[in-house]
């Protein structure tokens, strides 16, 4: 937010193909498109009492790995853990995977979740101890089992590969 401008407000990106800036009133929005870096520039123009000045702003932004539709709030995370982290206790959590990723992730008892994989890769596994619809990709396990469930799981689609022919793809148990 530009504060004490009295003249004329304009944000520039030099790269929108990294990010964009928008204005409405006195408040500019930056949005990151891809990852990389670019400089936000905002100017205030000449008026009554003031000589016009900018001001730059390097920003970096870093590739997301996964959207969180949390109620009417859209985020996105640079790992599929912290969307996981940021999840809501009411209502259903969906997380859409953006990229291919490592991690084994935790989904707590008490949450409810909707994890589309999007045609993606998750190497590593998931341990649900809550509600969980999962499909549309493929999972990888890197530990003992692609999917250990101990709460409610359904699988709508998808491809659960196990590490090896000692593990399971999908583990029961009361934990």
């Amino acid at each position: 937010t530009v504060s004490g401008a009295t003249g004329t407000l304009s944000c520039k990106s030099n790269n929108p193909s990294i990010a964009t800036c928008s204005l409405s009133g006195n408040t500019v929005t930056v949005k990151g498109v891809s990852s990389g870096s670019a400089t936000i520039t905002v100017n205030v123009a000449t008026s009554t009492n003031y000589n016009a000045t900018s001001k730059n702003y390097n920003i970096t932004v870093k590739e997301s790995i996964a959207k969180l539709v949390s109620g009417s709030t859209t985020t996105y995370h640079g790992t599929l853990a912290s969307a996981v982290s940021a999840s809501s206790t009411s209502g259903t959590n969906s997380i859409t995977l953006l990229k291919n990723t490592s991690e084994i992730i935790s989904l707590p008892s008490g949450k409810t979740f909707n994890i589309n994989l999007n045609s993606k890769t998750l190497t590593g596994g998931i341990h649900n101890y809550g509600v969980l619809t999962l499909g549309n990709g493929t999972i990888i396990a890197s530990g003992s089992e692609t999917l250990l469930n101990a709460g409610t799981a359904t699988i709508t689609s998808g491809t659960y590969n196990g590490y090896t022919s000692d593990y399971y793809v999908i583990g029961t148990q009361p934990y």
